[in-house]
C-alpha cells in the first residue's frame, strides 16, 4: 500500500482536471438551440457550455451572421443546477474493495463534489432574426464557434428540453428582453463611455414590443427631490454622466413640455457680498488684467514660453491635463477643438519667435465647456502689434482655403460701433472673432466676450479694479513670477449659476442627446431596411413615423430642431456637436413653467444656504532640483479667499485649529499623512481635538483583492504594510467596530484585538497596525515637534518609481485601465452587433457618435481582426492586451484554461506593464491650512523634466534657466500679512496648551 498513495493523488488530480468539458470542446457543441420564426422578427436562444466564469468577470462574445439576419443579440451567463447526489449502492461488509473499484469511487466522489460546489456555467445567446429558413451564426471573442439555427414555423412550440416546459414565441421574446436589459445594465456598470447606445435601444425596442422601460443609470439623477446641497447644480455645471443619462431618457420619452405655459426668465439669487481685506494702494498688478471683464476666469502665463511649456506639459502627460493621473477611455481632444474654433494653432514659427512678438498672454472666458463649445478666448499683449496682426491675418487666410468645403467665410462685423474680424463656418466648427485695441489682440469664440472686452477697454470696470482680485494679487504677488496664475472670481461662479447659464446648459445637453439619438436611429433604420426591405434612414419626420424616434422628438421649448447637414446631424440653433454656439451668445427670452420652477428652487437654495461665492486662485512655479538635475519641482499654491466658511458645513468643521506642530514620522515611510481634527464632528460622540496620522512602508504589498464584505476588507487591510495613529488622545481609534481598538495595554503598551490588530499606547500616542514589528519601528521615531508653518493637514509621498509599494498602485491602475479598454471593445462590438455597422467602420462610427477619440488606457491601438473560421474581420482587439495582460487567474492564483472572460478584480498585469504616471512622478509634499479668511493648499510636486524643446526657441532657453528653490515654501501664506495668522495656541479646551516635544521611548521586548 505504500506506493498506492502517490498514484491515488495523481489519479485524483487528473480526474479533477478533466471533470469539466474544456473551452475548446465547448466551441462546437451547443447544449441547445431553439428558434421560432415570426414577423417581423423571430426569436432564437442558443446555450453553449462555458466552463467556469468568475462572478466579477465579463464575457465578451460577438454574434454575427453573414446574411445580416441576426439583430439585437443579448448574452448572459447562467449557472447550471448541480446534479442530484446519487445514493451509493450498499456494500457487503465482508467484501474487500479492489484497487480499480477504489479509484473509480474516488473519481466519482471528486466529480460529484466539484459539480455540487462549483457547477459549470453556460453562455446563453438570445437574439432576434429575420426569415424562416435555416442559417448559421458565428460567435467570436472569448469563445469561438459556429452554430446552425433551424427555426420552426410561426405558431409552433419549441420542443421540451431537460424537463422544461415548451417555449412559445412570446416566452422566447420575454426571455430575450430580460436578457437584453440585464446585458445593458452590466455593460453600463463596467464601461467608461456614456451609455447612449444602451439607452436608445432599450427605449426604442421597449416601445416597439410594449415592454416597460427600465432605469439603466448607474446612480439615478433625482431632479424632483428638493435641493439640499449644491450637487445638482454642480452636476449641471460639470455635465456629469448621471445628468446626461437623465436628459437622454427625457429626450427619448413621449413628452415635450410644450403644453406648459411660458414664463419670463427668473431672477438670479441675491448674493451676499464678502468684504475683501485692505491692501496697499501701490500694489503691483499686471497691465493685462485691466483688460479682463470681471465675470471672466483668468489664466495668465506671463510669457509665450510659459504657455508653450504648459501646453507641452499637458500633451506629454496623457494628452491633456484632464488625463494627468488617469488615462480615460475617451479623449475629447479639447486642445485641438479650441485651436480649431479660434483658428489659433501653435506653429513651429510661433514656438521659435513667440516671445519676441508677445509680452504677455492669458486665456479668459465665462465657462470651461470645452467638450460642447466654450465661451472662451485668448488675449495677447503685443510687443510688436504689426507682426502679431500680420501673423493672425495670414492664419485666417490659410483657413479660408483649408475649410472651403465647409462654407467658411471671413468678414468684418460691427460691434460697439467698431469693425472686428469674424472667421466662421455655418456649423460653428470655426468661430473666431479677432478684436484689436491698443496693444492688445483678442481671439474669442464669443461675440459676448468680444463686446465686453471693448466695453472694458472704453473704461468699464475690469478684473484688476475689483477688491477681491487686488487681495489675490497681494496674496500671490507679481514678484513670485508664476509660470501659470489662475483666478476665478466670484462673478465668474455667479454667472455659472445664473438663469442664462443654468437654463441654456440643460437645453444644450438635451440638444446633444438629440443629435446622438438621431444618429443611432438612422443607423438602425438602415440596418433593418436591408433585412426587412423597409425604407432606409431618412429625415427626422420619417424616423418618427416609423417608430425609431418618439413622436415629440422635435418639440422643444426653444424651437430648435435636429437637422442633417453635410452628412452629419446638427442643432439648428447651436450648430455642430462639439462646437455649439457659446452659451453667452444664445438668446434666452423666456422659459417653460418647469424650467422656471427648477431654477427658482436652485436660486432659493443659493440665496439661503450658500449666500456668497468665494474666489478661487492658484499659481504654479517651477524650480530645478539641485540634487537631481533631470527633476523639476512644481510649487502649486491654491487659495480660496476671501473665504465664507459657514456654507461648507461639516467639511469645514471637521478640521481643528491650525497648529504649528507636526508628528515626526518614520523617514522610511513611502507615504504618510497627518490631519489635525476637531473633536466636534458629525462622525460620532465628541472628543478632544487630536492629530490623526497614517503611514505606508516600502514593503512588498499584497495583490489587491476583493473588498466586498467585512472579512474580505479585513484581509486586504491586514496585508497592507502600514499603521494608523492618533495624538494626543485616542480619538477615532476607540470607535473602531468589533473591538478592533483592542483591550487594555500590557506592561509594554501593547494589546491585540480579536482580528489580529496590534495597538500600542504611550506618551499620549495610540497606534494600530496588523504588523507588530511596524509598531516597534515607529516607536523609534514618533514624537511631536515644532513645525515651520501652521497647518491642519500634511501629506508626504515619496518617489514611487522603483519602490516595492509601487506594484500595488500598478495593479490597481492596470485593472481600471484594462476594464476601460475592454469596455471600449464592447462598444465597438455593439456598433457592429446592435447597429449593424461593418466591422471596419465601427471605430469611426463610434467616435462620430460620441464626438471623441477612443483610446486604449493600456497604451495600445484598436484594430479589427478576424477569427480563425472567418475570411473577413469580425471583431476588434487592442494591441496592448497581449503585452499587458497575463492569463486570467482564479482566486488560488493559478492560470486555468477553463476560466473564460476577463475578471478586473483579480487580473494581474504582465511584468512589462507600468502605470504611465510612475514614469514621471517623483514625489510630493502638501500642506492644507484653513484660516478665518482663506483656505490654503501649498504643495511641491517633483517630476521628470519635459524633453528639450527645439533649439533657439524661447521656451528652450527658459527651461535651462530654472531657478533653485530657496524659499520657505509652506510659510508662504504668512509672509505678507498677519491678519488671520493663528496665534500658536489652540482655542479648543480639549487640546493641550503646550505640546511637549517628548520622544516616545521604545522598551525592550
Amino acid at each position: 500500500m505504500k506506493g498506492l498513495y502517490p498514484s491515488l493523488f495523481a489519479i485524483t488530480a487528473l480526474v479533477a482536471a478533466v471533470m469539466r468539458p474544456s473551452v475548446a470542446d465547448a466551441q462546437t457543441n451547443p447544449l441547445s438551440v431553439q428558434a421560432i420564426a415570426g414577423q417581423p422578427y423571430g426569436v432564437a436562444q442558443v446555450v453553449i457550455p462555458a466552463g467556469q466564469v468568475s462572478e466579477t468577470a465579463s464575457v465578451r462574445l460577438i454574434v454575427t451572421n453573414e446574411e445580416s439576419r441576426v439583430f439585437f443579440p443579448a448574452i448572459d451567463i447562467v449557472t447550471t443546477e448541480p446534479p442530484p447526489a446519487p445514493t451509493p449502492p450498499p456494500r457487503i461488509a465482508s467484501e474487500r474493495p479492489r484497487l480499480g473499484a477504489l479509484v473509480q469511487r474516488i473519481r466519482n466522489a471528486v466529480n460529484l463534489a466539484k459539480e455540487q460546489i462549483d457547477p459549470p456555467e453556460v453562455v446563453r445567446v438570445q437574439f432576434l432574426f429575420t426569415g424562416e429558413s435555416p442559417f448559421t451564426i458565428q460567435i467570436a471573442g472569448d469563445l469561438n464557434t459556429t452554430v446552425d439555427v433551424r427555426p420552426i414555423a410561426p405558431g409552433q412550440t419549441a420542443p421540451e428540453e431537460n424537463g422544461r416546459a415548451p417555449l412559445t414565441l412570446e416566452l422566447l421574446r420575454q426571455s430575450w428582453w430580460d436578457g437584453y436589459v440585464a446585458q445593458a445594465k452590466t455593460q453600463i456598470e463596467r464601461s467608461d463611455y456614456p451609455s447612449i447606445v444602451e439607452n436608445y435601444l432599450i427605449h426604442m425596442l421597449g416601445r416597439r414590443f410594449g415592454y416597460p422601460i427600465p432605469n439603466l443609470s448607474r446612480k439615478p439623477f433625482k431632479p424632483d427631490e428638493p435641493q439640499q446641497d449644491p450637487m445638482p447644480t454642480i452636476a449641471l455645471v460639470a455635465g456629469v454622466e448621471s445628468l446626461r443619462s437623465e436628459l437622454h431618457r427625457e429626450t427619448l420619452n413621449q413628452s415635450s413640455g410644450l403644453e406648459q405655459p411660458m414664463r419670463p426668465i427668473p431672477a438670479p439669487p441675491r448674493w451676499t457680498e464678502i468684504a475683501s481685506p485692505a491692501v496697499p494702494d501701490d500694489l503691483a498688478v499686471e497691465p493685462i488684467a485691466y483688460r479682463i471683464p470681471p465675470e471672466c476666469f483668468y489664466i495668465r502665463f506671463g510669457s509665450f514660453a510659459n504657455f508653450i511649456w504648459f501646453k507641452q506639459f499637458g500633451e506629454s502627460r496623457g494628452g491633456d491635463l484632464a488625463q494627468l493621473a488617469v488615462l480615460r477611455g475617451l479623449n475629447y481632444q479639447t486642445n485641438d477643438r479650441m485651436e480649431r474654433m479660434l483658428n489659433a494653432k501653435t506653429t513651429m514659427v510661433g514656438k521659435l519667435f513667440g516671445d519676441s512678438i508677445i509680452s504677455d498672454m492669458a486665456i479668459i472666458g465665462q465657462d470651461l465647456y470645452l467638450q460642447e463649445g466654450p465661451t472662451m478666448g485668448i488675449l495677447f499683449e503685443a510687443k510688436n502689434m504689426a507682426l502679431l496682426r500680420s501673423s493672425m491675418e495670414g492664419d485666417r487666410k490659410t483657413a479660408l482655403q483649408q475649410y472651403r468645403s465647409r462654407g467658411i467665410k471671413l468678414e468684418d462685423v460691427e460691434l460697439e460701433g467698431k469693425k472686428i474680424s469674424l472667421l466662421s463656418t455655418p456649423d460653428n466648427q470655426v468661430r473666431s472673432f479677432m478684436v484689436e485695441r491698443d496693444n492688445y489682440l483678442l481671439l474669442t469664440t464669443s461675440q459676448s466676450i468680444a463686446k465686453r472686452f471693448l466695453e472694458v477697454a472704453d473704461g468699464g470696470p475690469s478684473l484688476a479694479h475689483s477688491d477681491a482680485f487686488r487681495f489675490a494679487r497681494f496674496t500671490m504677488p507679481l514678484s513670485n513670477e508664476y509660470s501659470v496664475f489662475a483666478y476665478l472670481s466670484s462673478e465668474f461662479f455667479r454667472n455659472l449659476v445664473s438663469p442664462q447659464y443654468q437654463i441654456e446648459l440643460r437645453r444644450r445637453l438635451k440638444a446633444i442627446a438629440s443629435i446622438e439619438i438621431a444618429e443611432m436611429a438612422s443607423r438602425v433604420a438602415n440596418a433593418e431596411a436591408n433585412a426587412l426591405g423597409s425604407e432606409k434612414g431618412g429625415s427626422i419626420d420619417s424616423l418618427m413615423r416609423r417608430g425609431y424616434l418618439p413622436d415629440t422628438f422635435q418639440s422643444r421649448i426653444d424651437g430648435s430642431q435636429t437637422l442633417s447637414f453635410n452628412g452629419q446631424w446638427h442643432d439648428s440653433l447651436r450648430g455642430a456637436r462639439g462646437s455649439f454656439l457659446p452659451i453667452a451668445d444664445v438668446p434666452l427670452l423666456e422659459c417653460s413653467q418647469e424650467e422656471f420652477d427648477d431654477y427658482q428652487e436652485q436660486s432659493h437654495f443659493y440665496a439661503t444656504r450658500w449666500q456668497q461665492t468665494d474666489p478661487l486662485m492658484f499659481g504654479i512655479r517651477r524650480f530645478v532640483d539641485q540634487d537631481v538635475p533631470s527633476v523639476e519641482n512644481l510649487v502649486v499654491e491654491g487659495y480660496i479667499a476671501p473665504l465664507g466658511r459657514d456654507k461648507y458645513g461639516w467639511i469645514s468643521r471637521l478640521l481643528g485649529e491650525p497648529v504649528q506642530t507636526e508628528i515626526e514620522l518614520p523617514r522610511d515611510d513611502m507615504i504618510h499623512v497627518q490631519v489635525h481634527l476637531s473633536g466636534e464632528t458629525p462622525l460620532g460622540r465628541p472628543s478632544p481635538n487630536h492629530v490623526l496620522f497614517a503611514g505606508v512602508k516600502d514593503l512588498d504589498p499584497p495583490i489587491p483583492g476583493e473588498t466586498k464584505g467585512l472579512l474580505a476588507t479585513l484581509r486586504v487591510l491586514k496585508s497592507i504594510p502600514g499603521y494608523l495613529g492618533t495624538w494626543p488622545s485616542p480619538g477615532y481609534l476607540d470607535r473602531l467596530p468589533f473591538g478592533l481598538g483592542g483591550g487594555g495595554p500590557d506592561a509594554y503598551g501593547f494589546s491585540r484585538s480579536l482580528f489580529g490588530l496590534w495597538r500600542w499606547q504611550g506618551g499620549g500616542f495610540s497606534i494600530v497596525s496588523f504588523d507588530r514589528s511596524i509598531l516597534e519601528h515607529c516607536l523609534n521615531w514618533i514624537r511631536p515637534v515644532p513645525a515651520a508653518d501652521f497647518a491642519q493637514g500634511r501629506v508626504f509621498i515619496g518617489d514611487l518609481k522603483n519602490s516595492r509599494v509601487s506594484s500595488f498602485f500598478n495593479i490597481l491602475s492596470f485593472r481600471r485601465a484594462a476594464q476601460t479598454s475592454r469596455g471600449n471593445l464592447m462598444l465597438l462590438d455593439a456598433m457592429q452587433e446592435q447597429l449593424h455597422i461593418p466591422t471596419e467602420e465601427a471605430l469611426q462610427a463610434a467616435e462620430q457618435l460620441l464626438d471623441a477619440r477612443l483610446q486604449c488606457p493600456l497604451g495600445g491601438t484598436y484594430e479589427p481582426v478576424k477569427s480563425a473560421s472567418q475570411e473577413r474581420s469580425n471583431y476588434w482587439i487592442s494591441t496592448a492586451w497581449e503585452a499587458s495582460v497575463e492569463k486570467p487567474r482564479i482566486d488560488s492564483g493559478r492560470s486555468d484554461p477553463d476560466y473564460i472572460g476577463f475578471d478586473p478584480e483579480h487580473a494581474i498585469p504582465a511584468p512589462t506593464y507600468r502605470v504611465p504616471w510612475l514614469d514621471w512622478f517623483r514625489g510630493a509634499h502638501a500642506h492644507l491650512t484653513q484660516l478665518p479668511e482663506r483656505l490654503v493648499l501649498i504643495s511641491r510636486i517633483s517630476m521628470e523634466r519635459l524633453p528639450a524643446t527645439p533649439a533657439n526657441s524661447a521656451s528652450s532657453e527658459e527651461s535651462e534657466k530654472l531657478p533653485a528653490m530657496n524659499l520657505d515654501l509652506f510659510n508662504l501664506p504668512f509672509q505678507f500679512f498677519k491678519g488671520d495668522k493663528p496665534n500658536g495656541k489652540p482655542t479648543n479646551k480639549g487640546a493641550p496648551e503646550a505640546i511637549p516635544p517628548v520622544k516616545a521611548e521604545r522598551k525592550d521586548f
